[in-house]
């Protein structure tokens, strides 16, 4: 479902060069800044409309907070970024991560940290991205995801839907 939302929030916009700022250039901008927010929003929406279903799987196997803790998380994420808008997506997506850190318990905050960190720094500094910095961006958070949580293809976590969208994104953009 993230990379659905995500997928309808892209748009790989006209940048501001670094001399002569047209409307148009502003314009997409702000577009693209707009995008971010709404990318944060339906994200956070998402958690809380599946908050029960995540939580129901998640007390067969677990201590049944996965929902309510996600749904907490991504609800403070879209706070801190209404309250301290980013200016790039390398800002929203590290703000995310230190976020999500900080309000979801369990292995999920760090996990889910660790990937928005990573797609953060592999955003580097453009202030709009393209679907090869996309598809770099989500092969990151893979590869975080992994480390961080000594996990393989198979093992039953979210490496297996991160995997996929990452080739799947990588062969798009070749």
């Amino acid at each position: 479902e993230f990379y659905r939302v995500y997928l309808r929030h892209f748009d790989a916009t006209t940048s501001i060069d670094d001399g002569y700022v047209d409307d148009a250039a502003l314009i997409a901008y702000a577009a693209a800044i707009k995008h971010q927010f709404g990318l944060i929003c339906d994200l956070a929406g998402v958690m809380h409309a599946h908050a029960a279903e995540l939580t129901r799987l998640d007390t067969a196997i677990g201590d049944g907070d996965h929902g309510r803790n996600m749904a907490l998380g991504f609800q403070s994420v879209r706070e801190e970024v209404l309250a301290a808008p980013p200016t790039t997506p390398a800002i929203l997506f590290r703000s995310a991560g230190m976020t999500l850190v900080a309000t979801v318990g369990g292995a999920s905050g760090p996990l889910y940290s660790a990937a928005f960190i990573a797609a953060g720094i592999a955003a580097r500094a453009n202030d709009t991205l393209t679907l090869t910095d996309l598809a770099r961006m989500i092969q990151a958070a893979s590869d975080a995801v992994a480390r961080r949580g000594r996990c393989r293809l198979g093992d039953k976590t979210i490496l297996d839907a991160l995997d996929p969208a990452a080739r799947a994104l990588a062969a798009a953009a070749a």
